[in-house]
Parts: C-alpha cells; structure tokens; sequence
C-alpha cells in the first residue's frame, strides 16, 4: 500500500501543478486575459519551489508565509552571488555537475554528461514583473508580457523539483483534442443524418475501393476499421496508435467522421490504463 503525502509533499505537489497549469496557458497565449495575475501565480510557485528544494526553510519570511516572487529573485541572486556565480544569467547547478559558464548566454543544456543546468534567467524575469505589476495592482500599463518572459519562465522547468510542465501541457492539448473531436463528432452525425440507407450501403461497399487492388498490398495495408459515429466497416486506417492496442486514426468513407492520432492515443492509453488495474 502506496503511504499518503505528508502535508509537504503535498503542498510542494500543489506548487508544481499551479506553476504548470499557470505556464502552459501562457505559452499557448502570452496575452490571455489576467496574463499578469497568471504569470506571478507562476513564476511564485516555481521559484518557491526550487528553493526550497536547494534551499530549505530560504522560501518562506520569519512568519512562515512564502516570499513574492520579487523576493525569491533576489534570494537566488544573493546565493549564487555567494557561490561566486554572478551575471546577467544565472544558473543553478545540480549536484555532481560541473560549474556553468557566467555571462550573456549560458547554454541550455550542459555539455558534458553532468545533468543539465537549471537556468533561472534573473534580469529577464526581473523585467517581466515590473511589466506586470501595474496590470495586477489596477495601474496603467503599456509593457505587456513578451515572449521572452514565457520562454524564461518555462526553462524553470528543467529543475527535476517541478518537472511537471510536460505533463500539463500534455494535459491541455489533449483537452483541446477532445473539444475538437466532439465538433467532428457531431458535424459526422449530422452529415449521417441526411444520408439514406441505400447510399450508405453503398457508400461501405466503395470503401472497399479505398484499399490497394493486390492481395498482398491489401494483407500489409492498415485496412478498413469500424466508424464509432456510423458503426460501418468504412474508417480508413492512415495510423495505429502509439500504445500496440490497434486503435485507427483515419477518415470514414461514409460520414466522414476524421478519428484524429491524439485521439486514438488517448483511447488506447485509458484502454491500457483501465486494463492494468483490472487484473492487478
């Protein structure tokens, strides 16, 4: 038995995700409504949670509330200034790795076989929040969020204490998907709707068509697999899902339903998910 998360953990659990949730919204728009407000949440629960991790108890004030981001920028600075790194760039090294270069650029991924560096880019994220701060406090504001904010924001990431933004915004675009799936879903069930019985028989036995004309073509194509829309053998196969289970991504020759890859993915991935804890 799995033992429950200690308060900690599960307060640094809740950190990771606001800072991913927060992140990946930014990356996909930079200037979505309440960007400003987004983007402390982010940058907040990031930086707290990468201190803590380097340097524990450094996160939080004499009363135990967590620092603003402001302040954990300067705490980074002020301890990477005593490691005698200093620069417009700064990066925080992982146990075992060897020192990062200091200056104007410092690479992204160490070159040697030490773990990556983990760049936390303090003049750049300085910058965003004094952009930010009229928006959040009701003020005027003409400076809005750049990209170059978002990119220094998500290179956080890399600190294997968060490591979480690949999963969430894995989680968003297979969202999106979904909504998009249930478009093309309802659009093919329209579409069925005006067609009649004997066009659609019709239409079944031409998907046969579809295939490659030689046998032995025909043994090695991805073939013809049921529509989930009209329940024909009519939904040609142009990919298998990523997971072995033999899921089609492909288009229905009758109601021309599109069964996108993201989907099949999905479809497989809840398929091999329900399967396992089943028989464990």
């Amino acid at each position: 038995m799995v033992p429950p998360l200690s308060d900690d953990e599960l307060l640094r659990a809740q950190r990771c995700r606001d800072y991913a949730r927060a992140t990946a919204v930014l990356m996909e728009d930079h200037d979505v409504p309440g960007a400003a407000g987004l983007f402390e949440q982010a940058l907040c629960n990031g930086l707290a949670v990468i201190v803590e991790a380097r340097w524990p108890g450094s996160e939080v004030d004499s009363k135990g509330r967590v620092k603003s981001a402001k302040v954990l920028l300067e705490v980074i600075a002020a301890e990477e200034a005593r490691a005698g790194r200093i620069g417009p760039v700064l990066a925080l090294e992982e146990p075992g790795a060897a020192p990062p270069v200091v200056g104007e650029c410092i690479p992204y991924w160490d070159e040697s076989e030490s773990e990556p560096a983990v760049h936390v880019e303090i003049a750049v994220l300085r910058e965003a929040l004094r952009a930010t701060a009229p928006r959040r406090h009701g003020k005027l504001s003409e400076k809005p969020l750049e990209v170059k904010h978002i990119d220094s924001l998500a290179k956080l990431d890399t600190h294997p204490a968060l490591n979480s933004l690949h999963g969430e915004y894995g989680e968003l675009s297979v969202a999106k998907e979904q909504v998009r799936d249930l478009w093309r879903r309802h659009q093919a069930e329209n579409y069925l709707g005006m067609l009649s019985e004997a066009e659609i028989g019709r239409r079944v036995l031409a998907a046969q068509d579809l295939l490659p004309f030689d046998p032995k073509d025909r043994l090695i194509s991805l073939g013809l697999q049921e529509c989930p829309i009209c329940d024909q053998e009519s939904l040609l196969v142009e990919h298998l899902d990523d997971f072995g289970i033999g899921i089609g991504a492909g288009t229905c020759f009758v109601c021309g339903y599109y069964r996108s890859e993201a989907v099949v993915d999905e479809a497989a991935w809840q398929f091999t998910w329900l399967n396992r804890w089943k028989y464990e």
